[in-house]
């Protein structure tokens, strides 16, 4: 087995202490898992580095990653979920989770359903996308917190969402590449994006899928603006807030659920 730890059992703990890094700059996944209700914890200092993968989750149920360190990787993801049940990711404020020519947080294959992702800290793809979920993962929620940061620098998304799925914004999601270029994109049906006040989106939001609402929630007589563009969907202003939307978007003919 080429890679560096693989959990044999379920209801295992990792704990790796500050200071200390496991992986290197090549070779296969770091840490490969297809147990159930195990955790990976990531202290601060800590360092988990692989080419390919960080973190390998391939069928899991319950898996636990909890990360005040960074998670990195040079060529493909951080951490991959593989088609896994009810996965749950906090980075903290002080942790990093990176790609440098893959995408970051992926899950693109099998079937993955109720995965949760909370971001407190920084979340980036230097090439490629930052999150992504694929046409086959439903039910995720992504939690972006005031102060966190998420962001990429190539023509991909920033971040990708699967089916039946909610976003919830308080902090920063930027395509670094151009304004121009997509920030959001709701690949599958059913998405619900909510942005919150203070909570900055810098690149288009896009629906490639159906049925995909977006909800403003920036407080009583605020005014933000937000280019969208794809398929039609439905905006809910939560405090009849003045939303501007471009006027290419006006052309698609979203609806107004105000």
């Amino acid at each position: 087995n080429t890679d560096q730890n693989t959990f044999a059992a379920s209801d295992v703990t990792l704990t790796i202490n500050g200071g200390v890094t496991v992986g290197t700059a090549s070779g296969n996944s770091q840490i490969d898992t297809a147990s159930t209700n195990s955790s990976i914890i990531i202290s601060g200092d800590a360092l988990i580095r692989g080419a390919y993968n960080g973190i390998r989750a391939n069928n899991s149920t319950g898996l636990y990653i909890y990360n005040d360190g960074s998670i990195s990787t040079s060529q493909t993801r951080a951490i991959y979920l593989l088609g896994s049940t009810n996965a749950e990711i906090i980075n903290n404020t002080s942790g990093i989770i990176s790609s440098e020519t893959g995408n970051t947080i992926a899950a693109s294959s099998g079937t993955i359903s109720g995965a949760t992702v909370t971001n407190s800290g920084l979340i980036y793809a230097t090439s490629g996308t930052a999150i992504t979920f694929g046409s086959t993962s439903s039910g995720t929620t992504l939690t972006n917190n005031s102060g966190a940061r998420i962001y990429n620098g190539s023509s991909d998304e920033t971040i990708r969402l699967g089916a039946s799925s909610t976003l919830i914004n308080s902090g920063t999601i930027e395509n670094t590449e151009s304004p121009s270029s997509d920030a959001i994109d709701m690949k599958g049906n059913g998405n619900t994006v909510t942005f919150k006040d203070k909570g900055l989106v810098i690149g288009v939001i896009r629906s490639t899928g159906s049925n995909n609402t977006l909800k403003f929630q920036h407080g009583m007589g605020q005014s933000y603006y937000y280019e969208t563009a794809g398929n039609d969907m439905t905006l809910e202003d939560l405090n009849m807030s003045l939303i501007h939307i471009s006027e290419p978007t006006r052309r698609r003919g979203i609806s107004n659920a105000v």
